[in-house]
């Protein structure tokens, strides 16, 4: 019998960024995704939300899109941004597009 890949090598739960100006809303979405099994982390604006991605990794973010200042497809935008900027490949000079 050859050992299970991952019983050896277990996938952590995945990290959601919750963006939400609503307290009551995002602290029920956050309870209900967590009962999922996941990882969690709040933001209650759209600029906390480019902060916290730009020092953590998250698998997925769910987004408000009516917030003020900053509404979820600016910060969907800034997203696109931010990751087309991480994508480079420094060794080849290329860059990878995303939609």
């Amino acid at each position: 019998m050859t050992p299970n890949s991952e019983a050896l090598h277990p996938v952590p739960p995945a990290r959601v960024l919750i963006v939400d100006d609503s307290r009551v809303s995002g602290r029920k979405l956050q309870k209900a995704v967590e009962a999922l099994g996941y990882r969690t982390e709040l933001a209650s604006n759209g600029a906390e939300a480019m902060r916290k991605l730009r020092e953590t990794s998250f698998d997925i973010a769910l987004l408000d899109i009516v917030m003020p200042e900053m509404d979820g497809y600016a910060v969907l935008g800034e997203m696109k941004a931010l990751l087309a900027e991480t994508l480079r490949d420094p060794l080849l000079g290329g860059e990878h597009v995303v939609d």
